[in-house]
């Protein structure tokens, strides 16, 4: 079973995604693109993506060992900088510690490479629900330009496991 979300940062912060998640694999694609560093008011969209990743992380850590919790960065997406790491309490503060010390790109990113580095996790993550998070400013040139990306989603989708997207996108 595999679960797709698509969801701003923001719609993410305001979830509670409690009742999304049980004994499951929970990989976070993370777009640390240049277009991450744009200014919303007094923050940016990349540490509005921070928090939710730490959102997410949190929210896990209420029933402690029950995700298996991976982190990529769009920009390496080989090299996740956590992979199959039990979400606790003690998982959260290390996250926290290492989220301090990451930074956008200044380039353009290839969001097909990521998605394809996260499948190639969840295909080999164990049995059970496995979730992909793509936490991204969501711009769609990245999105409606690339028939690839869209295949991509739909192999995930084709290999028995269910989507859901949200289509309210906020363009900044």
């Amino acid at each position: 079973f595999f679960f797709f979300k698509q969801k701003t940062a923001y719609e993410i912060y305001q979830c509670d995604w409690s009742s999304d998640v049980c004994s499951s694999d929970l990989v976070v694609l993370l777009d640390d693109s240049g277009s991450q560093q744009d200014r919303w008011g007094e923050t940016t969209a990349f540490d509005e993506a921070i928090g939710v990743v730490k959102k997410l992380v949190a929210e896990g850590s209420r029933r402690p060992d029950t995700q298996m919790f991976t982190l990529l960065k769009l920009s390496d997406p080989t090299q996740p900088l956590f992979v199959q790491r039990n979400v606790n309490d003690t998982f959260v503060n290390e996250l926290e510690t290492k989220l301090e010390n990451v930074r956008c790109s200044h380039r353009a990113l290839d969001l097909l490479k990521g998605v394809n580095a996260a499948q190639e996790l969840l295909d080999s993550a164990k049995d059970g629900i496995k979730q992909l998070h793509i936490v991204s400013d969501f711009r769609l040139v990245d999105w409606q330009s690339q028939k690839a990306l869209g295949n991509a989603l739909k192999a995930l989708d084709q290999a028995g496991r269910s989507e859901e997207h949200t289509s309210e996108l906020q363009s900044h």
